[in-house]
């Protein structure tokens, strides 16, 4: 079982564990490809994260039923290692979530992958569709699917939920409106930033109202992971002509979906597009 992180793997090993399961192996599909080298002898001391996987590629076998987490997120060379491995392949992915394209990631592979799930040489389908949202109210995920309506809307199982949006006058301003989300909530709050500058600016605001331990604060990409009852996406100030193109527009789908129950979305002037658009829905 391939993961993104290796802290998703060491809490998947724990959600097993309370199953009974452990002779599952679960790892980054890094740590994998270390632990293929290292079994056909290759050296590993001086290889690269990309080196890694494409040397591994070439020397690996199909000798596992793999399960692959977050699939949207792989690269072509990812996908090749996880390929020659599997005698089967599961592989669990939104190309909603899909925001690595930084980084090598190329979603059109996971929807490669899915189309040739959709029927097999006897004629079944190996295709699963997953819309069902577990984790937040109908509030969030109704705001979700209107940012990320051409794909398969999810279904919530919780109603209710609170979707807030604050257009602000200045920065003073918008981290006073966020000063005052995380007052309201006893609970431990999520505050999503942009960039890590933004971060360590909200963090010092934080610590100057005595806050620090009742919010985390996070760049989208660190806090791919996350989720709190309650969440705020901060926008800041926005640069002139800043477009939103389909990744960003997933970035913002990323966010919102890291809300439970209450939502809180600030902006100094207007709202991000894909923000204001959905709304407008």
């Amino acid at each position: 079982m391939t993961t993104f992180t290796n802290k998703a793997a060491e809490e998947l090993k724990a959600r097993l564990a309370i199953h009974g399961v452990f002779n599952v192996q679960i790892a980054t599909l890094h740590s994998t490809a270390s632990k293929i080298l290292i079994e056909n002898k290759c050296p590993v001391e001086f290889l690269g994260y990309d080196k890694l996987i494409s040397c591994a590629e070439k020397v690996a076998s199909p000798c596992y039923q793999v399960l692959v987490d977050e699939a949207q997120d792989l690269d072509g060379d990812q996908w090749k290692l996880i390929q020659k491995l599997g005698k089967t392949i599961f592989a669990v992915g939104d190309v909603r979530q899909s925001i690595y394209g930084w980084r090598g990631a190329d979603s059109k592979q996971f929807t490669a992958f899915v189309d040739s799930c959709q029927h097999d040489l006897l004629g079944e389908s190996g295709l699963i569709l997953m819309t069902t949202n577990r984790r937040s109210c109908a509030a969030i995920v109704e705001l979700s699917n209107r940012i990320a309506y051409q794909a398969t809307p999810s279904v919530a199982l919780k109603c209710g939920g609170s979707v807030t949006t604050k257009q602000c006058v200045s920065e003073a301003v918008e981290h006073e409106q966020i000063i005052a989300f995380v007052k309201r909530h006893p609970d431990k709050s999520l505050v999503l930033t942009r960039n890590n500058d933004e971060r360590l600016q909200l963090k010092k605001q934080l610590w100057i109202h005595g806050l620090v331990e009742q919010a985390d604060v996070m760049t989208i990409h660190a806090a791919k992971c996350a989720e709190r009852e309650n969440v705020v996406l901060r926008c800041g100030k926005r640069k002139f002509g800043e477009i939103d193109g389909a990744e960003t527009v997933n970035e913002w789908y990323v966010r919102v979906t890291r809300a439970k129950t209450n939502l809180l979305i600030t902006a100094v002037g207007g709202l991000p597009a894909a923000i204001s658009q959905a709304l407008e829905k």
